[in-house]
């Protein structure tokens, strides 16, 4: 396993899925943090380039990390904002903070007999899904920003709720800046008018990294320098040494004393069954002899990922995807759970691109509201 650390030298461009084409195209946005298939690109292209861009070489090198269309033994194991010497995540969907206190709740499901008079828009097949619910009387709003992983599996992941200075914003590791860009003429290669555009690009603060931990490569060296993300921005890298994860500790005993358990989506995750994990979530869970049920989610507005093929060097095919912080709520229908925080902990769980990242997942126990 290597964990390597990823600092930014210049502003980074993470173009998000909207096709884009200066004169047509007025705004190019970009996804912060980026979706992990980004930093697999980083690693596999490193790779490749000391190859001289020969995969047979590559793979002799540095280990099977795959090809132009599959990833051979190549596995994202980890991703994660960083500050200072803390990891981050999305904040799950399931914390929401009051509009007067600031204090953070966790939202839990509501069982179905305490349920009675409520209306859903569930589709028909998830009609059974039981409501997600807060017992108090304060207004509330979602709690948006960033969680330590120390603090996601000591407080969210235990079942409880965190301190109200545990979130972080976007803005305390990134800022965006807007760049107005001339195209230029075919014939002329002289500025053209009609093809102004403006392009968002991502600055990172000082103290402000990624930590990506992958698997099945050998990484050449310690320290060096590299490109990441669109127009190839110049990053600094650094193997990290005797990274430890959190303790699972209270996650675990939360999980065994109730015989449920939640599932946590850090990144993104694409699945054939639309918004709810499908074929290899089922695939872990039977290699624990678990079956479960879904009972209950949050997951907000699905997240467009794309990307850019450089093989074929056209746009990748667009997928909608389970956004980053989604919560899905399960109950053990045979099996025992006490495996399940070692079986799944940092586990992807996405049908599609699982083996760079996405669907990247923890899990955590939790109580009826």
């Amino acid at each position: 396993m290597t964990s390597i650390v990823v600092e930014p030298v210049d502003v980074l461009l993470f173009r998000d899925g909207k096709p884009f084409s200066a004169g047509s195209d007025h705004l190019a946005r970009s996804v912060f943090p980026p979706h992990p298939g980004t930093l697999a690109g980083f690693v596999r292209s490193r790779l490749l380039r000391d190859a001289d861009l020969d995969w047979a070489k590559a793979r002799e090198k540095f280990g099977n990390l795959g090809g132009p269309s599959d990833y051979g033994d190549f596995r994202i194991t980890g991703f994660f904002l960083r500050k200072g010497e803390e990891d981050y995540v999305p904040v799950p969907t399931d914390l929401v903070c009051g509009k007067t206190s600031g204090n953070y709740f966790l939202v839990r499901p509501l069982r179905a007999e305490d349920a009675s008079g409520l209306a859903s828009n569930f589709p028909q097949e998830q009609k059974d899904l039981l409501h997600p619910w807060v017992r108090t009387g304060e207004p509330i709003e979602s709690a948006h920003g960033f969680i330590s992983l120390r603090n996601l599996f000591e407080y969210i992941l235990a079942g409880q709720a965190p301190p109200r200075n545990a979130l972080l914003q976007e803005s305390d590791f990134a800022l965006r800046e807007a760049r107005t860009i001339v195209g230029l003429a075919k014939t002329s290669l002289t500025s053209d008018p009609g093809r102004l555009a403006t392009i968002e690009f991502v600055r990172m603060l000082d103290g402000a990294s990624f930590h990506l931990r992958f698997e099945g490569v050998r990484w050449p060296g310690n320290v060096g320098l590299g490109t990441l993300g669109g127009e190839g921005r110049t990053v600094r890298w650094k193997v990290l040494e005797n990274w430890v994860p959190p303790d699972a500790k209270k996650v675990m005993e939360s999980i065994k004393s109730t015989g449920r358990f939640k599932v946590v989506l850090l990144t993104p995750a694409i699945f054939e069954g639309g918004w709810v994990p499908k074929r290899r979530l089922q695939e872990l869970l039977k290699q624990k002899g678990v079956e479960a049920r879904l009972v209950a989610a949050i997951v907000n507005r699905p997240a467009h990922v794309g990307g850019f093929d450089l093989h074929r060097r056209a746009p990748k095919p667009m997928f909608p995807a389970a956004p980053a912080g989604s919560v899905y709520y399960y109950e053990v229908v045979k099996g025992d759970v006490a495996g399940l925080v070692n079986s799944l902990e940092m586990s992807c769980i996405s049908d599609r691109d699982w083996e760079v990242g996405m669907g990247l997942s923890v899990v955590g126990g939790w109580e009826y509201a």
